[in-house]
């Protein structure tokens, strides 16, 4: 007989473009290996009909309420804190899973707040294998659970999954302890979660979702495997991922990391406006270097900061070796300009790298970059123009900007090839001929 096989998620509205996302790409990956898609909600009838038309008869809407978390507590919260995400039902319905493997051979957890970017395959408890997991963090909220409970045994090994990405094994029912089977998983996952607050073992509530898991692996002798660096992977580690975790501050819809580095995430989210309508802007925390939120803004980031890199030591050497003429960097790096100031200088003027990109498709070996110096000091325009146009030869060619018809910067360019020797030799000449003026301008 086939074996079957449920991926097992849950959320609210609010989340409910972060759910499509992960079905979006399971089934892209996957739509041979899964069952169904169980999905424990608070989502609108609107709603749960457009995620179904992602994958028509797979997906199972099962509703999840707060009355339902409290009677899962045994009508009493104990210490449990519902102030919190720690207390919010979500986190702990993945407790639910082990009423799935009364119908599925294998039951998979994942947090919205993943990207599935590859076969899950290999992550399937469908072999000897209990329990497949992240198996990591700290495992003193565990040993102090067991020391409080008198169930401590100090030649037994104990873990803590990491509790974004999970996979258990129908076997996991057939367990036993102290010779007792058939006890329910879920309904012990929860008096844990009760216990671990009323023994005061939580030196982490982050870990108040994940621990049980832990206790009863260690009780129940699940057999574990770890999938670290391939299932529940952080953005920093996923080089070898399958599925990738966003925890806490990374995620895709929240940091411009995340949103940029994993494209895929933003292409599963296009799928889903295109059938949901969903028009929703996220707010990407800014960067120290500008706004990176479209592939454009990418690219020519990655190109101008790999045209920019070879000059960089080449400046610091010249920086250092003339110090007479106090010049520093001014960093980061902005869009194609790279500027350098000078101590000496009052006001805003400046010397500064353009790069401007070839555009005939061979940007990384044919681009150019203007020498300039700059004046944006309204005081002393008309004088910087004059005397820097007086000294500098003709291969040098004024420019301006305004505003309103107003003259409001004005600067000296000139454009040549990008050969690093010839730059610097350039910007040698530049410096050297213009440093004068800063007494004159002050």
């Amino acid at each position: 007989m086939e074996k079957k096989t449920c991926v097992f998620l849950a959320c609210n509205e609010n989340y409910a473009f972060a759910l499509a996302n992960v079905i979006i790409g399971l089934r892209r990956y996957n739509e041979d290996l899964i069952t169904n898609i169980v999905v424990y909600h608070d989502i609108t009838e609107e709603t749960r009909g457009k995620i179904s038309r992602l994958w028509e008869n797979k997906i199972i809407f099962i509703e999840y309420t707060h009355e339902d978390f409290l009677r899962d507590l045994g009508g009493d919260i104990g210490k449990v804190p519902l102030t919190s995400r720690f207390g919010e039902r979500f986190v702990y319905a993945k407790f639910h899973i082990f009423e799935l493997l009364e119908k599925y051979d294998c039951a998979v957890w994942l947090d919205c707040d993943t990207l599935v970017v590859d076969r899950i395959k290999d992550f399937l408890c469908l072999d000897e294998i209990d329990f497949k997991c992240d198996c990591g963090g700290r495992i003193d909220g565990a040993t102090k659970y067991l020391e409080a409970k008198g169930l401590l045994n100090t030649n037994k090994p104990i873990m803590k999954p990491v509790g974004g990405v999970l996979s258990f094994s129908k076997q996991c029912l057939n367990k036993t302890y102290c010779g007792v089977s058939g006890i329910n998983l879920t309904q012990q996952c929860f008096k844990i979660l009760k216990e671990l607050y009323k023994y005061e073992c939580l030196i982490y509530p982050a870990t108040s979702d994940e621990i049980p898991f832990g206790i009863l692996t260690y009780l129940y002798d699940f057999k574990v495997q770890n999938k670290k660096g391939f299932y529940n992977t952080l953005p920093q580690s996923s080089r070898n991922s399958n599925i990738i975790h966003t925890m806490g501050k990374t995620k895709f819809w929240e940091s411009p990391f995340s949103y940029v580095a994993f494209s895929e995430w933003a292409i599963n989210h296009k799928i889903w406006k295109n059938i949901s309508g969903d028009e929703r802007q996220f707010s990407l925390r800014s960067l120290n270097f500008g706004s990176m939120d479209t592939p454009d803004k990418v690219y020519l980031f990655l190109i101008y900061y790999h045209l920019f890199c070879p000059l960089l030591p080449l400046l610091q050497d010249f920086i250092a070796n003339n110090a007479q003429y106090k010049l520093y960097l001014k960093l980061p790096i902005k869009d194609r300009y790279l500027d350098i100031y000078s101590k000496r200088f009052q006001g805003d003027i400046f010397y500064r790298f353009a790069l401007n990109l070839d555009g005939g498709g061979n940007a990384e070996l044919k681009s150019k970059c203007e020498i300039q110096i700059v004046c944006k000091e309204k005081g002393k325009l008309r004088y910087f123009a004059n005397e820097v146009q007086r000294r500098l030869d003709e291969t040098y060619t004024l420019k301006d900007n305004r505003s309103n018809g107003e003259i409001i910067v004005y600067y000296f360019t000139k454009n040549i090839e990008i050969d690093y020797s010839d730059l610097m030799l350039e910007f040698k000449g530049l410096v050297e001929q213009t440093c004068w003026i800063v007494e004159d301008l002050q």
